[in-house]
């Protein structure tokens, strides 16, 4: 973990929050389908600029906090597993009122999913790209609108205003995952080893005598 995601005040507040029964509660109820207790603040955290809780602590301050987020390797992992979660009963028709248990925290989740599937992208973390995207096409089919107008003018460069719909990011996403197939494929092979002097002779000598005929 980088050290600033480490001293983050935002971050020490969200797994602090985590710990414990923390977010294993929240994960129990939407694996269960149903979100009933009050856990949402730390779990899919809101941008402080483009919403206000009532739990501020938890609120992601700027693009900043979101990047030390995912380079959290815990709390990306969290994130990972209970929106996978989540998407499971979307895409199964589960209505995202009755998943997330009111309409306040479903818009929550589309503000989350928005965010870090556009951050996402832009650290080339095209799994987790790929599964907020998806979460969006299940909830509602676009952007939260102003959360995406937020990042774009706190300079997130991996996208243009004319791309800010689910299309163009499922084809930037695309054309990204097969730069990175490529990029696989044309890693140089290891280079052979060379052979010492004398090596070739030593096996030779070690090779068994012919017998004779």
């Amino acid at each position: 973990m980088p050290p600033a995601a480490d001293k983050n005040p935002v971050l020490q507040e969200i797994r602090k929050a985590q710990a414990g029964n923390g977010y294993k509660q929240a994960l129990k109820e939407i694996r269960n389908g149903r979100k009933t207790s009050h856990w949402i603040w730390w779990v899919w955290p809101s941008l402080d600029q483009v919403r206000r809780t009532s739990r501020p602590q938890y609120s992601l301050r700027n693009l900043g906090d979101v990047k030390a987020f995912l380079a959290d390797p815990g709390l990306r992992r969290h994130l990972h597993e209970i929106s996978e979660a989540a998407l499971s009963h979307l895409a199964k028709g589960v209505p995202p009122g009755t998943l997330f248990g009111s309409r306040t925290d479903v818009e929550k989740f589309e503000e989350t999913a928005t965010c870090f599937a556009l951050v996402a992208l832009e650290a080339r973390d095209l799994q987790l790209a790929e599964l907020m995207l998806s979460c969006l096409d299940a909830l509602a089919q676009k952007l939260h609108a102003k959360t995406a107008e937020y990042l774009l003018a706190e300079g997130l460069s991996s996208v243009s205003e004319t791309e800010l719909d689910l299309k163009c990011l499922r084809s930037l996403l695309v054309k990204l995952q097969d730069h990175s197939e490529e990029a696989e494929l044309e890693e140089p092979a290891e280079p052979a080893s060379e052979e010492q002097p004398g090596e070739a002779e030593a096996e030779k000598d070690e090779l068994p005598a012919a017998l004779p005929a």
